[in-house]
């Protein structure tokens, strides 16, 4: 399968860890009993020219729009990469060594329903950027530089783990997931776990899931659209076919 045939899956989390025990901060706040010192947060990418899977028909879709010609509330957001965010609880900097990707098989490929894109894409943000190779077991993370928006010129090197966060200096790494994962999965489920060090102590924080949405999904054999927004006063919008 096409590397653009796997389709990254994903639906804002915001995970923390039990991970950490009680101990003295210095001179900031201390985290309670049990509390994370980082606070993760994910979001699929593509929020501006989101493409979703829909279980049901172009009707149904049009007819469950959302205020703002958003997508139905009950759509699978495909759109990729994924972004996680994270940001330290205290104002001492926590060390992240390392971030995991795992897959777990799920289920079949969906045999029913649509793919639609919509909007505008563009704009950007600074980011750490990753490539996930899912052929891999463990899937392998390999840091990319940051390049120019129209060309592949260097703006920033790559720069791999360990990074620091805290309270005023989060950092976002940008996943981009590649290839199929071992196994030969196409509806399967995935993982992130970040692992840090706060004050001498070891902890990981994990955020994901098939459950909560984090899924990756072929839909190479899906009818796909577009949805073309009202032109003309009094217009409806439509979906137009893509394949």
């Amino acid at each position: 399968m096409a590397i653009g045939a796997l389709i990254v899956a994903a639906v804002a989390g915001i995970a923390a860890s039990g991970a950490l025990a009680n101990h003295p901060d210095g001179e900031g706040h201390r985290p309670g009993a049990g509390a994370s010192p980082i606070a993760v947060r994910a979001d699929a990418g593509g929020s501006q020219c989101p493409t979703v899977w829909f279980d049901g028909t172009p009707k149904q879709y049009i007819a469950q729009l959302q205020p703002g010609l958003k997508p139905p509330k009950n759509a699978i957001d495909l759109s990729g990469p994924t972004y996680i965010t994270v940001q330290g609880n205290t104002n001492r900097s926590v060390l992240l060594m390392s971030m995991d990707v795992t897959v777990t098989a799920k289920s079949t490929k969906p045999v029913g329903g649509i793919v639609v894109t919509s909007g505008e894409c563009g704009g950007g943000v600074s980011e750490r950027y990753f490539d996930v190779d899912l052929s891999k077991t463990p899937p392998v993370l390999t840091a990319k530089p940051e390049t120019a928006e129209f060309s592949d010129k260097v703006v920033k090197p790559a720069v791999t783990f360990p990074f620091k966060v805290a309270e005023d200096d989060p950092e976002v790494f940008s996943l981009h997931l590649k290839g199929r994962p071992n196994g030969g999965c196409t509806d399967c489920g995935y993982s992130v776990v970040l692992h840090w060090v706060a004050a001498g102590k070891k902890g990981t924080t994990t955020v994901g899931g098939y459950d909560n949405g984090f899924r990756l999904m072929d839909t190479s054999k899906l009818p796909a659209y577009h949805l073309e927004y009202a032109t003309l006063p009094g217009g409806s919008p439509k979906l137009m076919p893509l394949r």
